[in-house]
Order: structure tokens, then C-alpha cells, then sequence
């Protein structure tokens, strides 16, 4: 019972790093075994963990839904925006985060690969 409210009031980079730290020492399937998560969902945390731990200040605060949701639209970014990114999405519901997000995706996203010529090579 103590666990599932801390849980719900942790921050959720704390659950992100103590995920991260239970996977390092029991490993993904023990700990998926042991706490009822899906091996699926804990990879997801994982990597989420992964993408945002070097913003873990920006992400203090932000419901561990809500980071799972902003790393998975940073793939769509330049890492160097993932700190606008969790500043656009703080205190948001979950729907009004994926419309901000979807917003700078669309205006801000990775730019596109330059068009390389194939050039015809005489050896």
C-alpha cells in the first residue's frame, strides 16, 4: 500500500532512475517478475530513462507518463531541445502534452538529410 503511494506521488525521474538501478542489479526480467510490470513496459522505461538522464533537472516534477511521452517524441528532435521540450509539457495533462509536443515536432522537428547526387566513380 506504501509503495503504491509513493509511487504515485514520487517524481517521475525518481522512478525512471530507481528502475534503471532495480535492472542494473536483478535484471529486466526478475524485475518485471518481481514488481508485475511487463518486460515491454520496463525496456520503455528504460529507455526513456536513457534518452532524458542527462535533463534529469528540466524532468523533476513531471509525472513518469508524461516523460515516457516527451522521449518518445524527442527521437523526433534534436537532443538539444529535450529541455523545451519538458519546459512545454510541466504541469500539462497527458492529451495537452501530446498536442504541444506534436506542435514543436511539426515546426521544430530533425531537419532532413540533404539529397546526395550519386556520382559515377571511374577507379
Amino acid at each position: 500500500m506504501f509503495s503504491e503511494f509513493a509511487a504515485a506521488h514520487a517524481p517521475g525521474i525518481a522512478i525512471l532512475e530507481d528502475c534503471a538501478r532495480h535492472a542494473r542489479l536483478i535484471g529486466i526480467s526478475d524485475l518485471a517478475h518481481q514488481s508485475g510490470m511487463s518486460e515491454t513496459y520496463i525496456r520503455s522505461l528504460l529507455s526513456t530513462y536513457k534518452r532524458l538522464k542527462d535533463h534529469a533537472d528540466a524532468a523533476t516534477g513531471i509525472p513518469v507518463h508524461i516523460l515516457v511521452l516527451v522521449a518518445r517524441w524527442a527521437k523526433k528532435m534534436q537532443p538539444e531541445a529535450i529541455p523545451t521540450l519538458l519546459a512545454a509539457v510541466r504541469g500539462r495533462s497527458y492529451d495537452e502534452a501530446e498536442d504541444h509536443l506534436r506542435a514543436a515536432v511539426n515546426e521544430y522537428g530533425k531537419p532532413a538529410l540533404p539529397v546526395l547526387e550519386c556520382v559515377d566513380l571511374v577507379l
